[in-house]
């Protein structure tokens, strides 16, 4: 099972890793090829401003340090999700009883910490995004944690009436919990 854990954390972290690499490339392929967008920054203006106008110096220097802030915010989440992973495996590792009720106690844990990674980051998500992008993660994020429990009850069927069914649905809701973490900070946080 602890095989089956890190191999599974391995081909999480590294599809994400994947995703992120294909993520940035395409978001600067796309501001290459965007042609000039009127921008209205003043409802005052008695013209709009263009993508090709000259943009004062204290708006670069603002427009930089938002820029960095978005790349900074993520790297952190991103710190804080290999920190958790990495503490996970480390509690896995030196799990010394392998009974039943210790290891639903031991993914009661894992669970929760994920879990609370998971709120954290959709609160960060919830000041971040704008109204109507965060309106549309809510939507998903609900279509996501019932794909999670109905993923997690159809793997625990197979232990159907035995003690490791219980187990094995938090199990793969702690699993589903993570990779969702990592696709949250990957897709949406900016």
């Amino acid at each position: 099972m602890r095989f089956a854990k890190l191999i599974l954390l391995g081909l999480t972290a590294a599809s994400i890793f994947l995703i992120t690499g294909c993520q940035s490339s395409t978001a600067e392929d796309a501001k290459k090829n965007t042609p000039s967008q009127t921008i209205h920054t003043d409802e005052t203006q008695s013209e709009p401003v263009t993508a090709d106008t000259d943009i004062s110096e204290a708006d670069s220097e603002q427009s930089e340090s938002d820029a960095a802030d978005s790349v900074h915010l993520k790297s952190v989440y991103f710190g804080k999700l290999e920190d958790a992973k990495a503490k996970t495996e480390e509690m896995d590792a030196n799990l010394d009883d392998n009974s039943t009720a210790a290891m639903k106690e031991f993914e009661g844990e894992l669970f929760s910490i994920w879990d609370g990674l998971l709120n954290e980051i959709y609160g960060v998500l919830e000041e971040q995004l704008a109204p109507e992008n965060m309106e549309a993660l809510r939507v998903k994020q609900r279509e996501w944690i019932t794909f999670r429990d109905t993923k997690a009850k159809e793997g625990s069927l197979k232990y159907q009436g035995g003690s490791l069914a219980s187990l094995e649905y938090v199990s793969l809701q702690t699993k589903l919990t993570m990779v969702r973490c990592f696709d949250l900070v990957a897709q949406y946080m900016p």
